[in-house]
């Protein structure tokens, strides 16, 4: 029985933790490629940012691939009698819980390790790149056929591009004091000895200065001829720990107590540090909850296939994560206390968990959402009668 009862929560919540992280990671995709693309960014980098978003949204899927799983698990064996079988031969709600609580117990480490530690350092190397691409750091974007902009100033335009070699150059160097335009059949980029700019190394080209005293520009032929371009100014990448978020649980429990030798420049507050921890232990704890709420919302009315109690498990799980958050922002302005912020609506919502499982398992009916099944019901009688031909 057990063997059969884990491999149907296998299937759902492989396929609602793949579909779930795909679904926010496309709808994250669009604005990566608007960023990338305006920043002169390539494809590898959206993917580079993509791969550090994964244990974000892998974190909030285990919660919903958690709760889902076992809803349909459990409405699949309602609906098909299988439980009615199981019941008729002695077997409690709480026997059938020992899997689905072995699999929360195990989904509570990985989601632990990913909010915990694996989160916070993908953060901040997603923060990284995104600094990277807007300082100019990872490269110059340059578009053959195109003319394209190198600083406030400068212009260049090439026509054909294969590698670090660029055929049919003209570049336009209007800040200096004396403007200079030069064509070149083709040129190299190379990175300069100091490492400070890039060098184009022309071959067979002309410059023409323009110089004010003189009544014509002065112009030179060249075989090669190299052109330092300086790189963009990129600032300083602070140091990891500048927000609460890119903080492991074990900082942030050192700062909650006072220890401030963690984080960059000391911006994270021991309340705020407190506030974030809680928020995430109280994300780990949830998936202990999901089980005894999953059962209660599972199971239909008998002689009906009500879909109520799945529309209602990501209702909940949407406005609880939404309160948790809400929690969070108070408690970081200290509205409220980090630890009773987060523990009491969790003690209510386990609360409510507990009077769910316990209103079906053993009250007379067992039925916690019958009045939204009725209605439900009411629903589809009206909505059939309409389109049922006159």
């Amino acid at each position: 029985m057990d063997r059969y009862i884990a491999r149907l929560l296998v299937k759902p919540l492989t396929v609602v933790l793949v579909l779930s992280a795909l679904i926010l990671l496309l709808d994250k995709l669009r604005r990566l490629l608007d960023f990338v693309v305006n920043a002169g960014g390539s494809p590898r980098v959206v993917f580079s940012m993509l791969a550090n978003i994964v244990p974000t949204y892998l974190s909030f899927g285990v919660v919903v691939g958690s709760m889902l799983s076992i809803v349909l698990t459990f409405r699949k064996l309602a609906t098909t009698s299988e439980l009615d079988v199981l019941r008729a031969c002695g077997v409690s709600y709480a026997r059938l819980l020992i899997v689905p609580l072995c699999f929360a117990v195990t989904l509570c480490a990985v989601n632990f390790a990913l909010i915990g530690f694996v989160q916070p350092h993908a953060r901040y190397a997603y923060k990284e790149i995104a600094f990277d691409l807007q300082s100019g750091a990872l490269g110059i974007s340059i578009k053959k056929g195109e003319f394209n902009r190198m600083g406030k100033q400068s212009t260049l335009w090439i026509g054909n591009i294969d590698g670090n070699r660029l055929d049919n150059v003209f570049i336009r160097m209007a800040g200096r004091k004396h403007p200079v335009t030069i064509s070149a059949a083709e040129a190299r980029i190379l990175a300069a000895p100091d490492g400070k700019a890039l060098l184009f190394r022309l071959r067979r080209g002309v410059l023409i200065e323009e110089q004010q005293d003189l009544s014509s520009p002065r112009v030179l032929t060249f075989d090669s001829y190299d052109l330092r371009v300086a790189m963009p100014s990129i600032g300083r990448m602070l140091e990891r720990g500048g927000d609460a978020d890119e903080m492991t649980v074990a900082e942030l429990a050192r700062i909650a107590q006072g220890d401030r030798s963690v984080g960059a420049d000391h911006s994270v507050t021991p309340r705020v540090a407190a506030a974030n921890l809680h928020f995430r232990l109280v994300q780990v704890a949830t998936l202990l909850v999901l089980p005894f709420l999953g059962l209660a919302l599972a199971v239909p009315p008998k002689r009906t296939t009500s879909p109520v109690g799945i529309f209602v498990s990501i209702i909940v799980l949407v406005l609880w994560y939404k309160l948790n958050q809400f929690t969070l922002a108070q408690a970081a302005a200290g509205a409220i206390p980090p630890f009773w912020g987060q523990w009491m609506p969790f003690a209510l919502f386990a609360g409510a968990s507990g009077w769910f499982y316990y209103s079906f398992s053993h009250g007379i009916g067992g039925r916690p959402l019958g009045m939204l099944e009725t209605a439900w019901s009411k629903l589809v009688r009206i909505w059939r009668r309409k389109l049922r031909p006159a």
